[in-house]
Formats: C-alpha cells, sequence, structure tokens
C-alpha cells in the first residue's frame, strides 16, 4: 500500500486539487475512494502538463532570484 502514496501525491494533486477531474469529466478521469484514476491519454497528458508548468515556473522564479544576489553582490561603481 505504501508503494502508491506517490502515486496519489502526483495524481491527485492536480485532478483533485485543482478540480481538474470534475472539470474535464467522467470519461477521462474516475473518482475513487482514494482518488481519482486517470483514464485516457487526455487525462494523463493534463497531468504531465500541469507539472511541466509548475517546474518551469519554479525553474523561472530560481533564476531570477538568482539574477538578484547576483546583481546584489556586484561591487558599486
Amino acid at each position: 500500500m505504501v508503494i502508491f502514496l506517490p502515486f496519489l501525491v502526483w495524481v491527485n494533486v492536480p485532478a483533485l486539487g485543482l478540480h481538474l477531474a470534475e472539470t474535464v469529466g467522467p470519461p477521462h478521469y474516475e473518482v475513487e475512494e482514494f482518488g481519482a484514476q486517470p483514464g485516457t491519454a487526455l487525462g494523463w497528458g493534463l497531468i504531465v502538463i500541469f507539472w511541466m508548468l509548475a517546474t518551469a515556473l519554479l525553474a523561472g522564479t530560481n533564476l531570477w532570484v538568482l539574477r538578484l544576489v547576483r546583481s546584489s553582490r556586484e561591487p558599486a561603481g
């Protein structure tokens, strides 16, 4: 049962946390007692797109903060 914990997090955050499963509908997601299960390629694709956008946002924020830190360390003049 512990094996399924990462699956529950990675799938259910976008599917149930953002109400993606209710928005897209039952053919693409099956909402069960342990969360939403993607049933089609569209269901899986939406989850992958969500996590890719989240990763891009975190990477962009990281680069922005890194540039701010580097520019604050440069000597004035």
